[in-house]
């Protein structure tokens, strides 16, 4: 069976070859400012160049194979790849963390609106498990609290 691209393939190596061109061009700047092994710019610049030979193979090569969006217009195909990139779990996920956002930037204390966000997120990902989420949501709530206020006596928001 010949192997098909799903919807975006093609485009998301582009997107990722088109960032590795521009983290590349931005990583130049820095490394002609320290031009040393031990410079700022050269980890930055070895991942761009790396992305890009990647990006650019994964998308020449997606050339050898037929699209599952071959032979549709274009509002199918966006629709499409919409709907593979975008399924209703992490539409649903995301929806939690805009919502965990705007009540943190509306001045909701971190240590209310934080077990909310996590023990309704469980509750979406694990159904039926009430119980068990809340202990999971006590037990990281605790070793966030433990470890970034009490140990590193990090301020939470």
């Amino acid at each position: 069976m010949e192997r098909k691209l799903r919807p975006g393939e093609k485009g998301f190596a582009l997107v990722l070859l088109a960032l590795g061109i521009f983290i590349t061009y931005m990583s130049v700047g820095m490394y002609r400012e320290s031009p040393t092994l031990q410079g700022y710019g050269t980890i930055p610049l070895i991942c761009g160049a790396m992305m890009i030979a990647f990006s650019g193979f994964i998308f020449l090569d997606g050339f050898r194979y037929k699209s599952e969006n071959k032979g549709r217009n274009v509002v199918e195909q966006l629709k499409a790849v919409l709907k593979h990139l975008f399924p209703v779990d992490v539409l649903v996920i995301f929806a939690f963390i805009v919502i965990y956002c705007a009540l943190m930037a509306l001045g909701v204390p971190f240590v209310a609106a934080s077990p909310v966000f996590l023990w309704c997120s469980m509750m979406y990902l694990r159904k039926r498990q009430p119980l068990r989420n809340v202990i999971y949501t006590v037990l990281v709530m605790a070793f966030i609290i433990l470890v970034f206020h009490v140990g590193f006596h990090v301020v939470l928001p």
